[in-house]
């Protein structure tokens, strides 16, 4: 995985991660037809990593091939987990949940159910105020997880659950640590002029934000309360204009704070991601620029690949 990282924002030699690769796999190829191979977390981790790897080789591939995505989730699902003891094996989980909220946005469809019941922290009920700031981010990334399955699950999207949740949204903010506000805030950055500078003192408080922020667009979107037929369907036409300026502040916000937070690869990543999301309701010349400049420093500082995106975004503007 390093040398891969390198290689994407280096001129290191573009084969080396190649021969890594090949060497892990002769080692845990034969791992795997261990029954008790759950157990292990050096395998574990080895499988999250090597998924991350196939994010990053996505330009190579052509599309995801997500094939170490599965061995991710056989992983997770082991009743091993279930423990409320902090372990390798939790951190890692907190990062596959992340890819697979990474792979639901960009794919749109639900992330695993399976893997987002094991969380331990998921009703916000749950947390006092002396839980760790690391247990209020990662509740951030569970509600943004079930968020996601509303959206974009098979079930009707009722009502009832998209209030829930935008409460349970609200309770997040409200009742999490200060330790989350940003230790400085410049001016604010109008949408179209530039982002705004939000800076946090540590990665987990950027991240925490930023993925209530994503979930906040998602409802947001995703609001079934709006009529689209009969005589209230013109509510829906005066509430549009609303709804669209929320979202396209939102998104500025989320990519304000990934700017600021730049040298925290997963804070940039959440930037594309909530372009990725709503980066057609920009329409101005100026703003898809600033959305484009997210892309494009990621790519660079982090190796993220993004190029895929940026000529999506520019063939649906129209741009040349």
């Amino acid at each position: 995985m390093s040398a891969r990282h390198l290689n994407r924002t280096t001129n290191f030699d573009p084969f080396e991660s190649d021969r890594y690769y090949q060497a892990c796999l002769e080692k845990l190829i034969p791992a795997l037809d261990d029954h008790g191979v759950t157990m292990d977390d050096d395998l574990l981790a080895a499988t999250v990593i090597l998924r991350l790897l196939e994010e990053f080789d996505v330009p190579l591939a052509g599309s995801d091939l997500r094939g170490h995505s599965f061995g991710t989730k056989a992983f997770i699902r082991s009743p091993s987990l279930m423990t409320t003891t902090p372990s390798l094996r939790q951190a890692v989980y907190w990062s596959g949940l992340r890819q697979e909220i990474y792979n639901s946005l960009s794919l749109h469809q639900t992330p695993d159910n399976e893997l987002i019941s094991l969380d331990l922290n998921s009703r916000f009920n749950s947390l006092g105020p002396d839980a760790g700031d690391c247990a209020w981010a990662n509740q951030a990334i569970t509600h943004c997880a079930h968020v996601l399955v509303f959206c974009f699950g098979d079930g009707p999207r009722s009502a009832i659950v998209h209030a829930e949740l935008k409460a349970h949204n609200q309770q997040w903010n409200e009742n999490r640590p200060d330790s989350f506000d940003p230790y400085f805030v410049g001016e604010d950055g109008e949408v179209g002029t530039k982002f705004p500078d939000i800076r946090y003192g540590c990665p987990w408080h950027a991240i925490g934000n930023q993925y209530i922020d994503l979930a906040q667009i998602l409802l947001s979107v995703h609001d079934p309360t709006l009529p689209t037929v009969g005589p209230l369907r013109r509510r829906l036409i005066q509430e549009a204009d609303e709804v669209q300026n929320q979202v396209r502040s939102g998104v500025w916000k989320v990519c304000g704070a990934s700017l600021s937070n730049a040298s925290v690869p997963p804070a940039m990543v959440v930037g594309c991601m909530a372009i990725h999301l709503c980066g057609d309701r920009f329409t101005d010349p100026h703003e898809q620029g600033h959305l484009i400049q997210v892309l494009i420093q990621t790519d660079r500082l982090h190796g993220w690949p993004t190029h895929a995106l940026q000529r999506q975004l520019q063939e649906t503007w129209g741009m040349r």
